[in-house]
């Protein structure tokens, strides 16, 4: 199916050099429904209930009872929710964390429960769901939360921040996210909260899917996972900047723009910020970045026509690009047999012309944007 639908790519692309001569918009309609049916029927069969992950973690929840000494119930809700058994694999240590995480720090012990008001058993949720093309899995408990003050203070004796900084309390949970971070006072077999969870992030972005976070003190945390339902063939947003095609995974972009729909703001002396719906957001260029990337001097002043809004968890930036050609199912090839992937590409894609387009990875182009740095220098600094 993959080949099939990299050939069907190649045979729009040469028939679309004779389409002022003929019409061909009706049959290459019913040709696309027809090959995205086959491609829906195939993956079916590749296709798992997720209640084949969800079953391993009972085992954990009962070694939490007589280990930690806490009441736990499991509850599971969408078990029949399928995915691709692919990574239903590469799923299972992420998850099995993220569980261990809220048997040891998040739910809290019997008395202290009652003493607060709580029920005496704790509840881990583990569902899943559909939504659009995704599927989204959230593990949530009713233990503590997470306190950002707490985060505040651990990220600022770290190094990691500084007392000036004024984040948001979204922002300061971000910080959980940093190698090495923690605020358990001590790692055990459960590990501690916070300790790993950069590995969780990092698995679930190299997915294709994206992690986020919320969190009440005394009332609990939710992780959300959204992960596409297939890694073999995704939507993506096809662009161009300069003279190279790129794919964008349809799963990170939120909106696409107009230069003259932006307004820029001066936030200071010969700096100024994008504002889109009232929201300040870091901005690069895309040429501009790739070029820095390569240690190479761009030669030429031309601005970004188009702008990308792209977002990974509670995260968000304005990539310009020099055009947009819309969206369009790719699939999805590994860089790792031949090459090394560059820090901003997760993998690479065929077009419809034989030629090869990288496969943008929206978290690594945000977290090694210098502009990231250079906003908070302005906002908070």
């Amino acid at each position: 199916i993959s080949e099939i639908a990299i050939s069907h790519g190649m045979f729009k692309q040469t028939l679309r050099q004779f389409s002022d001569q003929i019409d061909i918009d009706p049959n290459l309609g019913r040709l696309d429904r027809q090959l995205r049916e086959l491609q829906d029927t195939v993956l079916s069969l590749r296709m798992l209930p997720v209640r084949v992950l969800f079953g391993r973690f009972e085992r954990a929840v009962r070694d939490a009872r007589s280990e930690l000494g806490k009441e736990v119930h499991l509850e599971v809700e969408g078990a029949e929710t399928e995915l691709d058994k692919n990574l239903i694999e590469k799923l299972a240590d992420p998850i099995m964390h993220l569980v261990k995480n809220a048997l040891d720090h998040g739910i809290d012990l019997p008395q202290e429960r009652l003493d607060s008001g709580k029920a005496r058993q704790g509840l881990i949720s583990l569902k899943a769901k559909h939504e659009g093309g995704s599927v989204v899995i959230t593990v949530t408990d009713d233990g503590r939360g997470i306190d950002p003050a707490k985060i505040r203070s651990t990220a600022i004796a770290m190094g990691l921040a500084r007392e000036t900084d004024n984040f948001t309390e979204r922002q300061w949970l971000q910080f959980i996210y940093h190698a090495g971070f923690s605020t358990a006072k001590a790692v055990n077999q459960w590990s501690g909260r916070g300790v790993g969870l950069d590995a969780v992030q990092s698995t679930i972005v190299k997915l294709g899917g994206e992690l986020s976070l919320d969190s009440v003190v005394g009332q609990g945390s939710t992780f959300s996972i959204r992960l596409p339902l297939t890694l073999a063939i995704i939507d993506a947003l096809m662009v161009r900047s300069g003279a190279s095609q790129f794919a964008v995974p349809m799963t990170f972009v939120r909106e696409c723009l107009q230069r003259k729909a932006i307004e820029f703001a001066d936030v200071s002396n010969d700096v100024q910020l994008p504002k889109v719906h009232d929201e300040f957001l870091f901005s690069f260029d895309l040429k501009r970045y790739l070029h820095r990337l390569s240690g190479q001097l761009l030669d030429t002043n031309s601005e970004s026509k188009f702008f990308i809004v792209i977002q990974t968890g509670a995260k968000k930036a304005l990539v310009g690009v020099d055009e947009i050609f819309g969206q369009e199912q790719i699939v999805v090839r590994s860089l790792e047999k031949h090459f090394s992937n560059p820090i901003y590409a997760s993998g690479a894609t065929i077009l419809g012309d034989g030629s090869v387009a990288l496969i943008l990875d929206p978290g690594a182009l945000i977290k090694n944007s210098s502009h990231s740095e250079q906003v908070r220098e302005v906002t908070y600094g």
